[in-house]
């Protein structure tokens, strides 16, 4: 063997080495990404029920409180100064303002701690429901029903137009 022969399987094994690393590296860091994909999943199967019973708690009188004064708060700030009975009862049952009152509802509802963080208890993401698809469907047909409780709270389909006379005195 000559020294240009020994010189070129040097070259070899070292490039060879250098792609077994990669490999390795590649290897590790995917294990080590489904490892912990695997951790979250098993954390939300563990806290299933604890998350399922806080989405069950928005039905409270607690919930309903802090809805009503989240949407309030975002309809007193259209009705015009100064904030009285009467102002408020005309810019009601102004049929005018039905949007303006639909939207404030949805700005309520947006901003209400609770809904804000039952909407985060059931977030799967799309990589954890790719690596274990079973899984995934599981958690996603067990929280059918909380999420359908928290569509039908996000939704304002129900409220109609104030009839009026309703907030005047008789």
């Amino acid at each position: 063997m000559t020294l240009q022969d020994l010189s070129n399987l040097g070259t070899f094994i070292a490039a060879l080495a250098t792609s077994i690393s990669v490999l390795l590296a590649l290897f590790t860091y995917r294990k080590g990404y489904q490892r912990e994909a695997l951790k979250n999943v098993r954390e939300k199967i563990a806290t299933y029920r604890i998350k399922y019973q806080e989405v069950n708690n928005l039905l409270d009188t607690s919930c309903s409180v802090e809805l009503g004064v989240c949407i309030s708060n975002e309809i007193k700030a259209l009705v015009p100064r100064p904030h009285s009975t009467t102002a408020i009862a005309e810019f009601l049952e102004n049929e005018d303002n039905v949007n303006y009152i639909t939207q404030s509802c949805y700005l309520g509802l947006a901003n209400a701690k609770a809904i804000q963080t039952s909407n985060e208890l059931y977030v799967i993401s799309s990589a954890e429901q790719e690596m274990f698809p079973i899984t995934g469907k599981l958690l996603s047909t067990l929280s059918l029903y909380p999420s359908s409780v928290l569509t039908t709270i996000n939704q304002t389909d129900y409220l109609e137009p104030i009839p009026k006379g309703i907030y005047s005195k008789q």
